[in-house]
């Protein structure tokens, strides 16, 4: 016996590659300045000889 709910929807993904793309380059874009200003803040902080934040590298957008 399986706890499966025989009434669920299944809910599939319709976007096309392309779409799932933009849509990724569209919020890369979106997020981008608050990345920046992150690393600013960042920065500061460890110039004036505060403990730094933990760092995310991101190699492309």
């Amino acid at each position: 016996m399986k706890a499966v709910n025989p009434n669920a929807k299944v809910e599939e993904d319709a976007w096309t590659p392309e779409e799932l793309l933009d849509f990724i380059e569209q919020k890369g874009e979106e997020v981008a300045p608050g990345i920046g200003s992150l690393a600013a803040f960042m920065m500061y902080q460890f110039t004036n000889g505060k403990k730094p934040l933990p760092v995310i590298v991101i190699t492309e957008l």
